[in-house]
C-alpha cells in the first residue's frame, strides 16, 4: 500500500508538474502574443501616422528680376521700338510698296516724334495698368486690327501686306513684357484662383468666344449693310474699291472673327475678371462714410459701383480701356498716316470698332453675372 501511495504521489506531482508547465507555457505564449500584437499595433500607429502627415506642397520657383522698378519701363520702350524697326525692315521688300502706296509722307520731325510718342503712350498704358504680356498682345490686336481690316477691304492691299504688319505691331508690344514681367494669376492656370474653373470650362469658352465674334461681326457687317460704304467714299479720298462692303455677308465675317476678334476679346476681358481673385472685401458689405472717401470713390457711390465685386470692377475698368484706345488708337493711326482720310472719316471708322467693343463688354457682364 505504501508503495501504490507513493506511486500515486508521484504521479500526482508529476501531473501538477506536467500540468503547471503547460501553464507556464500557455501564460507565456498569451504574454508574447499580447506583446506581438501591442507591437504591431504600435508600428501600425506609426505608419498610419507617418502615411496621414499632410504633405507640404511647396509653391513653383519664380524668377524675380533684380533690375531697378525705375528702369524697367525704359527698356520696354526700348525693346519694343527696336524690335519695330527691325522686323519692318525685314518685311520691307514683301509688304513696304503697298503700305507706302497708301500712306501719308511723313516728313517732318514733330510728326515722326508725335508717332513715336503715341506708341510710348500705348506701352504706358498697359504697363502702368498692370498687363502682362497676353493681356498687352490681346489688346495691341484689338486696337490695331480696325486699321488694317479698313487697309484691306477698302484699298485691296493683300492678306500678306495687312497681316504681318499687325502681327509685327502685336509682337513688338508685347515682347518687352514677356521678358520683364510676369503672368499674372488670371493667365496662370496653376494659380487656384476662384474664377479658374469657369474659365478653363470649354464649353463657356465656346459660348463667350462665340458671344464676342458675333457681336463684332454684326456691328461691322450692319455698317457694311447699311450706311458706311456712303460713308467712306464721301470720307476718304483715295479708295479704291467698296466690293467688298458690298458683297459682305455675315457667316464668313463670323467664321474670321470667331478665330480672331472673338479670342482675343475673350482673353483680355472675360477671362481676365472671371479669373481675378476675390478679396474679403467683396465678401463684406461695404460702409460708404463720406467725411472720409475721395470724390472719385463719390461719384462711384453715385453711381451704383460702390459694391462692385473685383470681377465686375476689372471688367468695367478693361472694358473702358478697350473702348477708348479702340476709338484713339484707329483714330490716330487712319488719320495720321492714311493718306486721303480726314478727321471726321476716321472717327466714324473708329466708332464702329469702338461699338463693338463696349457692347462685348456689357454682355461680358451679363454671362459673368450669370455663370
Amino acid at each position: 500500500m505504501s508503495s501504490v501511495s507513493h506511486l500515486a504521489s508521484v504521479d500526482v506531482d508529476s501531473t501538477v508538474l506536467i500540468n503547471g508547465a503547460m501553464a507556464s507555457r500557455k501564460i507565456s505564449s498569451s504574454t508574447l502574443r499580447r506583446t506581438n500584437a501591442n507591437t504591431l499595433r504600435g508600428a501600425d500607429t506609426v505608419s498610419h501616422t507617418s502615411t496621414t502627415t499632410p504633405h507640404v506642397v511647396r509653391p513653383r520657383p519664380t524668377t524675380v528680376s533684380r533690375m531697378p522698378e525705375w528702369l524697367k519701363f525704359p527698356l520696354v520702350v526700348a525693346l519694343s521700338l527696336g524690335s519695330s524697326t527691325v522686323a519692318y525692315s525685314l518685311i520691307a521688300d514683301l509688304t513696304g510698296y503697298q503700305l507706302a502706296a497708301v500712306s501719308r509722307q511723313v516728313d517732318d520731325t514733330a510728326r515722326i516724334l508725335a508717332l513715336v510718342a503715341w506708341k510710348v503712350l500705348e506701352l504706358g498704358i498697359a504697363w502702368w495698368a498692370g498687363y502682362d504680356y497676353l493681356d498687352t498682345a490681346t489688346l495691341a490686336f484689338l486696337t490695331h486690327a480696325p486699321y488694317f481690316y479698313l487697309l484691306h477691304h477698302f484699298y485691296t492691299l493683300s492678306l500678306p501686306a495687312t497681316l504681318l504688319p499687325l502681327l509685327i505691331d502685336v509682337g513688338t508690344l508685347s515682347l518687352p513684357f514677356l521678358l520683364l514681367r510676369g503672368v499674372t494669376p488670371a493667365h496662370d492656370p496653376d494659380s487656384h484662383a476662384p474664377g479658374q474653373p469657369i474659365v478653363n470650362d470649354r464649353n463657356v469658352t465656346f459660348y463667350v468666344t462665340a458671344l464676342a465674334a458675333s457681336i463684332y461681326a454684326l456691328t461691322i457687317w450692319g455698317s457694311f449693310f447699311t450706311w458706311l460704304p456712303v460713308y467712306v467714299v464721301t470720307h476718304f479720298e483715295y479708295v479704291k474699291s467698296l466690293e467688298s462692303a458690298h458683297n459682305a455677308a455675315l457667316v464668313p465675317i463670323l467664321i474670321q472673327f470667331l478665330f480672331t476678334v472673338g479670342l482675343a476679346a475673350r482673353k483680355f476681358l472675360f477671362q481676365a475678371s472671371s479669373g481675378a481673385a476675390m478679396s474679403r472685401a467683396d465678401a463684406a458689405e461695404k460702409v460708404f462714410a463720406p467725411d472720409t472717401v475721395s470724390l472719385l470713390e463719390t461719384l462711384r457711390y453715385n453711381a451704383g459701383m460702390w459694391r462692385w465685386t473685383k470681377k465686375e470692377d476689372v471688367l468695367a475698368k478693361r472694358t473702358a480701356v478697350l473702348t477708348l484706345w479702340t476709338f484713339a488708337n484707329t483714330w490716330v493711326r487712319v488719320f495720321g498716316t492714311l493718306d486721303g482720310s480726314d478727321a471726321l472719316g476716321a472717327a466714324g471708322w473708329a466708332g464702329v470698332w469702338a461699338i463693338a467693343s463696349l457692347a462685348t463688354g456689357v454682355a461680358f457682364g451679363w454671362v459673368d453675372s450669370n455663370v
